[in-house]
């Protein structure tokens, strides 16, 4: 054999085995992501495998006219809820609402994660759950309380570690981790009774860059790691200042004992108690609990918060927000549906995470239902970020009419004012903001909810 054939034949030896290197490393993560992060595109594709319509069905239509149940049945399209809804009622009809949205949302195979400050939708889907035997044949409710001994604990202070995402890296998503930082860091501080804005302190900054230091080190953290960093920090500067000069010792000193101080009590341990909060874990089916779909049953992981004050329910929230907004921004966009996040009432959580989560959530399939007693509770910086408006009764209706016509400037703000006037009991108005992918909004309706 000539050389050159020699050289040829090992040549295409090398390139057949890294072909088939590269091959078989593309293949397995497709397989991977098909089986694992992307089962959401398997439910879209089988949107009748509940034997469940492809809409969300409400009640039946109103004739605002007439004063009567019309025969038409409420409906509305799945999509109609990715450009996120607001929900504005009394607390009871705005909570039938949310327990119908959600049971509709999980029976066609999607999964939602619930935020409840008030206890009370947690214990309806709990008992819908227990008495509806096809419902728990499909969905699995998770009842999850954190900071209390009674009840399934969550290990909130655990996310002080790095994220459980192995995909991530510093040189890739560095800003991304540093905005994350900067949250769960403005969240225990809070935690700790901060004055202000904990965000614009020089305790945030330190924090901010020893958890940083540790998390590039690859440094696992519990509480007395973070007491001993903060007296010593592993680093000697932040940005163009000397530490000592950045932060002096006597009030790292301080910030030290404050930790120490909430890290020996009950509190903390309750809060550190249970698996860490895995935004994947948390979508995927349950496969462990039985069920008619061999897939695995659809989760509603339901959060419930009435045990905490509303200084530690902002807290908790902040960092639950925090890793969702993680998880988003890692994932390639989808078009169709990937979760519901309902918030109950939103009002009582920070706006700044709750704008984000407005800006990140459509483009990762993640829906985003907040509701609220009355239109002024909620900031008016997030009214602009909803496709959909549920109206129900009201002890301000002229302020909610304003709503209304500020989320949907074609709105019809005399017929709004009408329509409200004369909804029965259980009833909402539905309205739609201006749509940018389809040629005009599905039309606004009044319905009844079932009594």
């Amino acid at each position: 054999m000539s050389l050159w054939a020699c050289l040829w034949a090992c040549l295409w030896a090398c390139l057949n085995k890294c072909l088939n290197k590269c091959l078989n490393k593309c293949l397995n993560k497709c397989l991977n992501e098909y089986l694992n992060e992307n089962a959401e595109d398997k439910r879209v594709q089988c949107e009748h495998m509940f034997g469940r319509p492809p809409r969300l069905r409400l009640g039946q239509e109103y004739d605002t006219t007439l004063g009567v149940a019309a025969e038409e049945s409420a409906e509305i399209a799945q999509r109609d809820l990715s450009a996120h809804a607001l929900c504005i009622g009394a607390t009871d009809d705005a909570l039938a609402l949310g327990t119908a949205l959600i049971s509709e949302v999980l029976l066609q195979g999607v999964p939602c994660i619930v935020v409840d400050v008030c206890g009370t939708l947690a214990r309806m889907l709990v008992q819908k759950a227990a008495a509806q035997e096809e419902f728990s044949a499909h969905i699995a409710v998770r009842r999850v309380t954190p900071g209390i001994a009674d009840g399934e604990a969550v290990d909130v202070f655990g996310n002080l570690g790095f994220p459980v995402d192995t995909s991530l890296s510093w040189t890739k998503q560095g800003d991304l981790l540093r905005e994350h930082i900067a949250r769960i860091s403005g969240a225990l501080l809070a935690r700790l009774g901060m004055p202000g804005d904990p965000q614009q302190t020089r305790e945030h900054g330190l924090l901010c860059a020893v958890i940083e230091s540790a998390w590039r080190a690859g440094q696992r953290i519990e509480a007395e790691d973070l007491i001993r960093m903060i007296q010593e920090p592993p680093i000697s500067r932040i940005g163009e200042f000397e530490m000592d000069i950045y932060i002096p010792l006597d009030r790292r000193v301080a910030l030290a004992l404050a930790i120490s101080n909430f890290a020996s009590g009950t509190s903390f341990r309750e809060w550190s108690t249970g698996d860490r909060i895995d935004v994947m874990q948390l979508l995927q089916p349950d496969r462990a609990g039985g069920g008619v779909n061999p897939a695995g049953r659809t989760r509603a992981t339901v959060f419930d918060l009435a045990h905490l004050d509303t200084a530690d329910q902002r807290v908790f929230t902040t960092f639950l927000f925090a890793q969702i907004l993680l998880w988003m921004r890692l994932k390639a966009g989808v078009p169709h549906l990937r979760c519901m996040l309902y918030i109950a009432d939103a009002d009582r959580c920070d706006v700044e995470p709750l704008r984000m989560l407005l800006r990140f959530a459509r483009a990762a399939g993640f829906s985003i239902v907040m509701q609220s007693d009355e239109a002024t509770a909620l900031d008016r910086e997030l009214h602009g970020g909803f496709g959909a408006v549920f109206v129900g009764h009201t002890a301000d209706p002229a302020l909610t009419t304003a709503l209304l016509a500020e989320t949907s400037p074609a709105f019809n703000r005399d017929a709004a004012d009408e329509w409200l006037a004369t909804l029965p009991p259980r009833g909402f108005l539905l309205s739609f903001a201006a749509a940018r992918d389809r040629a005009q909004s599905p039309r606004p309706m009044v319905f009844q909810m079932e009594m």
